[in-house]
């Protein structure tokens, strides 16, 4: 999961590890693309989009190109210009926030099943 918004960074990793998901957190650009870069493969990436350090869109392209694992956005942005860019980059989903935390289990769920991999 990579947000760097503390306080829903927290909520959503414990929305996650309530339904068995293990999680690996990135909470700003650089982290992530480290983690991304020296970690073996996550099975499925949340990630906001505004992050310190950089966009998330170059992630995205990242996370494609290196583990060609699903990506779901969770972001406040709205313009249709940058869902449909997430979705271009490689982006499977996009959540608007505010968001619905069992619309997002049922989302996460469709790519990867509960406690089987890393979040």
């Amino acid at each position: 999961m990579i947000e760097d918004e503390t306080v829903l960074r927290m909520m959503l990793q414990r929305l996650l590890v309530s339904q068995g998901y293990e999680v690996l957190i990135a909470d700003r650009f650089q982290t992530a693309e480290q983690q991304i870069r020296e970690q073996q493969k996550a099975d499925l990436v949340l990630m906001d989009l505004n992050l310190p350090g950089g966009t998330g869109f170059d992630l995205i392209r990242l996370i494609r190109d290196s583990w060609g694992v699903p990506v779901i956005v969770l972001s406040g942005m709205k313009q249709e210009s940058s869902v449909v860019r997430a979705l271009e980059e490689g982006a499977v989903d996009f959540m608007q926030k505010p968001f619905s935390p069992q619309e997002l289990i049922t989302r996460l769920k469709r790519y990867m099943p509960c406690g089987d991999v890393s979040a």
